[in-house]
């Protein structure tokens, strides 16, 4: 059964039923709000408001899109579980001239052990490629973009750390995913 809250307006006694999943996003910043507009997830409100101010966005002029550095960037966030626990973990997948040659970039944060999100300042940069091969129980992770070598991170236990390059042949020939692609997955709990 469908809850609604009813909203009364200012011009008298109407009234207009609102679904009441809205009333999960009371709190919920305007920026924040369109961020996570797309976005399946079970963070609150505080969180999303948390990881939007970490990246440094701030709203478009006309409020349908976002601004970095003066540059116009599109964002979208995506839930993934990354180490199966149960808790999600944010890829933050952006676009625009800000981002070079490859055209996006990506923010990742993760609970650490307070259960805070803490933004993984090594992952950044060009295009994440999520590998099936693991370390401490989260996947190997690789930047991709133009050029012939790439770098790999692995999880230590308390973040993401840059371990080599990777060729792209070697790249070319493993098993990978998008951040999108793994945060459907994720969603189906099949990642």
């Amino acid at each position: 059964m469908a809850v609604l809250l009813v909203v009364f307006l200012c011009s008298g006694a109407q009234q207009k039923a609102v679904p009441a999943s809205n009333a999960s996003e009371a709190g919920l910043t305007e920026g924040a709000r369109l961020l996570f507009a797309q976005t399946p997830t079970k963070l609150t409100p505080a969180q999303k408001n948390l990881l939007y101010k970490k990246l440094g966005l701030q709203l478009s002029p006309d409020r349908k899109g976002f601004r970095m550095d003066g540059f116009a960037v599109g964002a979208k966030a995506y839930a993934v579980d990354l180490n199966k626990d149960g808790a999600e973990e944010v890829f933050v997948v952006m676009d625009g001239l800000l981002f070079g040659n490859t055209g996006e970039g990506v923010a990742l944060f993760i609970k650490n052990s307070q259960q805070a999100y803490e933004h993984q300042v090594e992952v950044a940069g060009g295009i994440a490629v999520i590998l099936d091969t693991q370390t401490n129980g989260y996947p190997d992770l690789v930047i991709a973009g133009p050029g012939f070598e790439f770098p790999l991170y692995k999880w230590n236990g308390k973040s993401y750390v840059y371990t080599r390059n990777i060729s792209d042949d070697d790249l070319q020939n493993a098993t990978t995913r998008t951040v999108e692609d793994y945060a459907k997955l994720s969603q189906k709990g099949k990642q």
